[in-house]
């Protein structure tokens, strides 16, 4: 497999779950129309609300680069910095999967 992913946690500032939801929601949203990006998944933690978790994956570096070319990429890290308190982004290299080519 060549394809690259990420899986990224994200805490929300006291006050700004609800903000950085709606901009995860718009985000995702336009991500789906990218051909390369084949899955994008962004949940909230069942236990900690102000938690997000992320998971994405992209067909290659081509795919990845395009995304964080495209504007709703650019326009959800201009808004990110006053809704976080922390973020943490780990590189993946899947190597095995369920119903993903």
């Amino acid at each position: 497999m060549s394809r690259i992913a990420f899986v990224t946690r994200i805490v929300a500032k006291p006050g700004k779950r609800e903000e950085l939801r709606a901009l995860n929601e718009s985000v995702c949203a336009q991500s789906r129309k990218e051909p390369g990006t084949l899955v994008y998944v962004m949940s909230q933690a069942s236990e900690t609300a102000d938690e997000f978790w992320y998971f994405d994956v992209y067909a290659d570096k081509a795919a990845f680069d395009t995304h964080c070319a495209s504007d709703a990429y650019k326009h959800m890290l201009a808004k990110l910095g006053p809704l976080v308190a922390e973020v943490k982004a780990t590189p993946l290299s899947p190597f095995a999967a369920v119903n993903f080519e």
